[in-house]
């Protein structure tokens, strides 16, 4: 026991003699492993500030320089925002293709604008139709709307007319009395 205990004992030693160079080096990598991680995270930081930085630069000149003289009169209407495309921050994107694609937007939304007036609505159902139009500048939808208001409306005065007239109806009918509403008139005999 004593010569198995003698030879792991001097395994230990040949093994820690043989290991201080590793460790020192490993200590050392490890050190200049963190000084480089530091410095890459450093520069990350600095490279997304400019990347910030130049973006908000170039959305402040899409808005001033193309959004602001083309939009005109339906400012009020139409936020910058509700045109934006995030790619249009792209360095690859250049002010020009930006200008052409707003205007090619503020064009459809004209174009979709006079064809919801161009239907003669009553202003109350046009305030709606439009208002729905400029959510997500869609005039299929905006005209299904139209469509559902006109139908709710007729309905609306269909009832109303139905309650100002009473119905005379006659009791000796089984039915007469589930088909009766307030105001209806019941004759007997």
């Amino acid at each position: 026991n004593k010569l198995a205990d003698a030879i792991d004992t001097k395994r230990k030693e040949m093994k820690s003699m043989y290991l201080e160079p590793y460790a020192l080096f490993e200590t050392q990598a490890k050190e200049l492993t963190a000084m480089v991680k530091e410095q890459v995270a450093e520069i990350d930081a600095q490279v997304k500030t400019f990347e910030n930085f130049r973006k908000q630069e170039k959305l402040d000149r899409i808005k001033t320089e193309l959004y602001e003289p083309l939009i005109g009169n339906l400012a009020a209407l139409i936020p910058y925002e509700k045109l934006h495309d995030v790619k249009w921050l792209n360095v690859t994107v250049n002010l020009s293709a930006v200008a052409e694609e707003i205007a090619r937007k503020i064009e459809r939304i004209t174009k979709g604008l006079s064809a919801i007036d161009s239907l003669e609505l009553e202003s109350d159902i046009a305030v709606q139709v439009k208002d729905v139009f400029l959510k997500h500048f869609d005039l299929a939808e905006a005209i299904d709307e139209k469509d559902r208001l006109i139908r709710q409306k007729a309905e609306l005065e269909r009832i109303k007319a139905e309650q100002q007239d009473p119905k005379v109806i006659d009791a000796s009918d089984p039915d007469a009395f589930k088909k009766a509403r307030p105001g209806d008139l019941v004759r007997f005999g």
